[in-house]
């Protein structure tokens, strides 16, 4: 009996001491100004490809920037790709040659109108060429998606005398070469942030519109068809200003949109608004999410759902780092933070082969140097384990605090 309890209280020992923390790494690279990371993927050997805009490794001004690492986060190189202007990029894929395609836009420095911009580099972070589209006025673009046909297809916003009026949805073959585009919307604002394609081949664009209001800003979807024809809106807010940031697509029958509502103006809060939705465009479930009533930044900026529908959101949780996980339901399963000192932007959110997650964004604070105002901000990415539990001890680290639930209602699902 003695030698069985023995046995029961060494297990329990060796299980807590030696049981591996959600928190597997956090990384920031950067340098002495403003650099951004919009977009991240795990690469095909199982590291990771940031990519942005530095402003601290520019040539000029802004320039696009590619960060690689190996699989624990460490750098192994990262290039910058410019043209002399403010150059953002907001999305990469990694192509079959395991080079890189990033995609963004280019804003010219006297003041010219924006126009999309891509770049293809190989495996080493090597430029192969890079294409312009040229818009009569300004367009900006947010998200990129590879379709089915092996294409390309980006959105984003058309500007106009210096106002967005217009979704834009462009469409491109293997080759990145244009082969339509179309505009959706006009006569207020409406700014496409989202896109991704349907498993019938058609496209959803997420992001927020004017018009279908008196005064603010709705969350609005585009449902289109495969030639970007469009066949339905959906258009729905509960704040004085809505919008998308991610479009996810749950099944044949039901998306889900993720995004921030302010409920005020003047603005007193901030919170993640999430819609599930069906194919027709009714909500199946909505919540807003918060960490306090009062509480400027907490944004839903990027989310994905797993093989089994489960759903998790990241963004901007003031100076955490972290994410929410919800049933297909739309039911809190919990919450997961951890503290940093700067202001946090998590952009991009992934599961990674090892059935852990990955963050990415960018973090940073400002402060006055010769009575001028500078932001300084870094690309950061975090890894975490596949065996991620709300029971998880805390981490020693000065920067880290343990997982925890709010003490408060924090969902409301109607």
């Amino acid at each position: 009996m003695r030698s069985t309890i023995l046995v029961i209280l060494l297990f329990i020992i060796f299980s807590t001491c030696f049981s591996q923390p959600a928190l597997e790494f956090v990384h920031n690279y950067g340098g002495e100004n403003m650099d951004e990371c919009y977009s991240h993927i795990q690469t095909t050997d199982g590291g990771y490809a940031l990519a942005g805009h530095t402003l601290s490794f520019a040539e000029v001004y802004s320039d696009f920037w590619l960060l690689v690492t190996d699989e624990n986060g460490d750098s192994l190189w990262s290039n910058t790709y410019g043209r002399q202007c403010w150059d953002t990029c907001t999305k990469i894929i990694q192509t079959e040659d395991d080079g890189f395609l990033l995609f963004g836009y280019t804003t010219d420095r006297f003041g010219g109108p924006n126009d999309a911009l891509i770049v293809k580099t190989n495996a080493e972070g090597d430029s192969l060429w890079s294409k312009i589209f040229d818009f009569e006025d300004s367009a900006y673009f947010y998200d990129a998606v590879q379709t089915r046909d092996g294409g390309y297809a980006m959105a984003g916003a058309y500007r106009i005398d210096n106002r967005f009026e217009y979704f834009l949805l462009l469409r491109l073959d293997e080759n990145c070469d244009s082969l339509w585009y179309r505009t959706y919307g006009g006569g207020d604002v409406q700014v496409c942030q989202s896109l991704i394609e349907t498993s019938q081949g058609g496209f959803v664009l997420g992001g927020r519109g004017e018009r279908f209001r008196n005064s603010g800003n709705d969350y609005l979807a585009i449902f289109t068809d495969e030639n970007g024809d469009s066949l339905w809106h959906f258009a729905e807010g509960t704040g004085y200003y809505d919008s998308i940031h991610e479009v996810n697509e749950i099944s044949e029958e039901n998306y889900l949109l993720t995004g921030v509502t302010l409920p005020r103006w003047p603005v007193t809060s901030c919170n993640i608004l999430t819609f599930s939705i069906d194919s027709e465009g009714e909500v199946i479930w909505s919540r807003t999410d918060g960490v306090d009533e009062y509480q400027i930044d907490d944004i839903g900026l990027c989310s994905f759902t797993s093989d089994e529908n489960e759903i998790y959101i990241s963004g901007n949780f003031e100076n955490n780092y972290g994410f929410i996980k919800l049933s297909p339901q739309g039911e809190m399963i919990y919450e997961m933070y951890w503290e940093n000192d700067k202001r946090t932007f998590c952009y991009s959110i992934i599961q990674d082969t090892d059935g852990g997650l990955s963050l990415a964004g960018f973090a940073g604070d400002s402060h006055r140097i010769n009575g001028q105002s500078i932001n300084t901000q870094d690309f950061f990415l975090l890894k975490t384990n596949s065996n991620l539990s709300i029971d998880d001890p805390p981490i020693s680290k000065n920067n880290i605090i343990s997982a925890c639930t709010s003490s408060k209602e924090v969902g409301q699902i109607f």
